[in-house]
Parts: structure tokens; sequence; C-alpha cells
């Protein structure tokens, strides 16, 4: 008698084991070899759209964090980290550990979480959002230190200031215009919002993405396009001159 998986986990065992010819995606931003641009920077962040968990049986992630990022050969960005929690735990709770937790992966998860010993493995929607935001903080600088790289306290106090805000700006990674695009600013301000009900969902998320994308491609065929011209002219300029110097020969 053959053992016959069911066809959701098989193609759940299938992603684990073609994941492990991938890159964490943290690996591809810290090889100096490879060099990213504002659009590929963009592309991946459009690439970690989750429509398709919060539309599916799965409803969400729960588990959102750089490290289930993966890169392919292509560049494009392939989520790990979910639809066994229950198989590979046997419980339907996620416990944060109380002793010796890693306060590091612990950025990636939402407040609301962070106050609970116990949450569900998938998390929800809203949570899904807010660890978004905090990895597409980390894509747009390229930081190797983590999205709080700037603020001068240990990982355990900055989670106990996540927790427990001590004001009415809660803690959160710093933004500047100079590296991030001043209008995404307040597209992961919104998401990584204190109060889950005021972040969008990734429909919103990905279609604001991609008009920054296509705004961004429009602006590199202008500036293509004005350096065309200025080749152009400058070589209609060299051949005007050279039939010169022949006409005086």
């Amino acid at each position: 008698m053959h053992f016959m998986l069911p066809h959701f986990l098989f193609s759940i065992v299938t992603l684990s084991i073609f994941v492990i010819l991938l890159l964490k995606h943290q690996d591809v931003l810290r090889n100096s070899e490879i060099e990213l641009d504002w659009m590929f920077k963009l592309s991946f962040a459009y690439d970690i759209g989750m429509e398709y968990i919060h539309k599916s049986s799965l409803k969400s992630h729960g588990s959102l964090k750089p490290s289930m990022c993966l890169v392919d050969s292509r560049l494009q960005i392939k989520l790990s980290g979910f639809g066994l929690w229950e198989f590979k735990h046997g419980t339907k709770h996620k416990l944060i550990p109380l002793e010796n937790p890693n306060y590091e992966e612990m950025y990636y998860t939402a407040p609301e979480f962070l106050r609970e010993v116990y949450y569900p493995f998938n998390g929800t929607q809203k949570g899904d959002v807010f660890s978004f935001a905090i990895i597409m903080r980390e894509l747009m600088y390229s930081t190797e230190v983590g999205p709080y790289h700037d603020v001068h306290l240990e990982p355990k106090e900055i989670i106990k200031l996540l927790r427990t805000p001590l004001s009415d700006e809660p803690l959160r990674p710093t933004l500047s215009a100079d590296i991030c695009d001043e209008r995404l600013i307040p597209l992961l301000k919104a998401c990584w919002s204190e109060n889950p009900d005021h972040r969008p969902p990734f429909i919103s998320i990905r279609r604001q993405l991609h008009a920054n994308i296509l705004d961004n491609m429009v602006s590199k065929l202008e500036k293509y396009a004005n350096h065309l011209e200025e080749v152009v002219e400058e070589r209609t300029n060299q051949l005007t001159a050279e039939k010169t110097d022949m006409e005086y020969l």
C-alpha cells in the first residue's frame, strides 16, 4: 500500500524541499557583490504581497520575518514558514518563551501579540501587515543590524517598550526621506500603527507599491530618453564638425 500525502500537505512539503535551494533575502541584501537599486527593493517588497495567503483557508501567515522571505535565482521572493504549525508543534497556540527569548526575532511581531503569552500560530492579517512594514523598512535601509539599529537600547528593552509604550507615540524604526522614498513613509507608518484596525489591507499596500514602481519606471525611462537625446545631439555635432573639416581639405 502506498502512503499518499493530502494535496495541501504535499504542496507544502514540496515547497519546504524547494526553499532549501533559496537564499534568505537578508543574505542577498548583505552581499556586497549584489547591487540592488531602488527598483529591485520595491520589487522585493511587492513580491511579499500576502493577498493569496490572506484569501486562502490559512487566512494569515503569523510568522512573517526576514528569514521567511527567500530569494530564488530570478531574484523573486518566495515565502516560507507557514501552514504546518499544528503538525509541527502539536498545539494551536504559539508560546512566547519567558526565559531567554530571542528578542531580536520578536521585532517583527505585532505589539498586540507581544502582550500575550499565547497567541495563534497563524496570527492575524493585521499582525502580518505590521510584520511586513518592519521587513520593508529593513529592506529599504539595507541594514545588517535590524530595524532598530539606531536605537541605543538593548533588544530586551526595545521589546519592553513595544509591549508597553511610554507615550502616545510608541517606539518604531526611524524613517528618513533621504533613504526611504517619502511617498512610502506614510504607508509604513500606517502599516505599523499601534491600533490594528488602522493598518491597511495588503490589496491597498500592493496598489501603492505598484504605483510607486510605475512612477520609478517612468522616471528611469525619461532619464534614459533624455540621455539618448544628448548622445544623438553630441554625435550629430561631431559629424557636422567632421563634414565641415572635410569641405576645407
